[in-house]
């Protein structure tokens, strides 16, 4: 019988980690070492905004394009978030609150 003993990181495990240039990403319980985004990967963070509300569990989506700032939508705790700017981002919204354990 083979058992995996490699110990799983948590959130606050990834928190704790020493100040560094270099960018790391916590994946089920595993640390990856990604590389600076890309230029358009910036503007895309600079346009798409999400908005939680704790109380309602539902997330709002916005967009902006540096003179307009436009609703795309509200998402409940049921739903999946399909990102008009990603292409492949599918985010439910139930594991932003189960996740932030909210």
């Amino acid at each position: 019988m083979i058992t995996n003993t490699k110990a799983r990181l948590t959130y606050q495990d990834h928190l704790n980690l020493p100040e560094s240039d270099d960018r790391y990403e916590l994946i089920d319980g595993e640390l990856y070492m990604v590389p600076a985004p890309v230029p358009d990967h910036q503007g895309f963070l600079g346009e798409l905004h999400v908005i939680a509300d704790i109380e309602a569990r539902t997330i709002e989506v916005n967009v902006s394009d540096c003179e307009k700032f436009a609703v795309i939508g509200v998402y409940g705790e049921g739903d999946t978030f399909e990102s008009p700017l990603l292409h492949g981002l599918n985010i439910k919204v139930g594991d932003i609150f189960e996740s932030a354990k909210i």
